[in-house]
C-alpha cells in the first residue's frame, strides 16, 4: 500500500539517499559537484524546518519532495519552493509521482503559501507533465561558469 507521509525521525538516512540519488542521476551534478557534508546539513534541515513527504510503498521509501516556504520579495507572497522531487525510476511509471506533488499542495497551504513553484530540467517529461496539470513557465534559467 502506498502512503505519502511525513518522514520519520529514523529515517533520515534512507531520505538522504534518496536525495543523492536524484542528484547523482540528474542534469545538475555537471554544474554543482556534491559536497556531502553540506548535502546531509541540508537535508537535516528540511527535515527539522521545512516541507517534506516521502512515498512509502509497504515501508519502503520509494520518492521524496521537500521544499522551502519563503515570502516572494517584492509581493509578500508566501511561496513553497520545490527544491527534490525524486521517485526512484522503477516506480515512476504509476502514480507516486504525481501523489507526492499533490501531497506537496496540499501540504503547501498548511505553511500559508498561495503558490508552489516546481522546477524541471528544459525539454524534460517532468516539465510536460507540470504544464498538464496546471503549472505554467515563469522564466528560464541562464548559468555560466566563471
Amino acid at each position: 500500500m502506498l502512503l505519502i507521509r511525513r518522514p520519520t525521525v529514523g529515517e533520515r538516512d534512507v531520505c538522504l539517499a534518496l536525495v543523492r540519488r536524484m542528484i547523482e542521476t540528474g542534469p545538475y551534478v555537471a554544474l554543482f559537484p556534491i559536497d556531502h557534508t553540506r548535502l546531509e546539513l541540508l537535508v537535516d534541515w528540511f527535515l527539522s524546518e521545512q516541507l517534506v513527504l516521502v512515498a512509502a510503498l509497504d515501508d519502503q521509501l520509494v520518492g521524496i519532495v521537500a521544499g522551502i516556504a519563503a515570502d516572494q520579495p517584492w509581493s509578500g507572497v508566501r511561496v513553497m519552493e520545490e527544491a527534490v522531487w525524486y521517485v526512484e525510476p522503477e516506480y515512476r511509471a504509476g502514480s507516486i509521482g504525481p501523489r507526492l506533488l499533490r501531497g506537496f499542495e496540499e501540504e503547501s497551504l498548511r505553511f500559508g503559501c498561495a503558490m508552489v513553484k516546481m522546477v524541471a530540467p528544459q525539454a524534460s517529461t517532468v516539465g510536460t507533465y507540470l504544464g498538464r496539470h496546471g503549472y505554467v513557465p515563469l522564466e528560464t534559467v541562464y548559468t555560466r561558469n566563471l
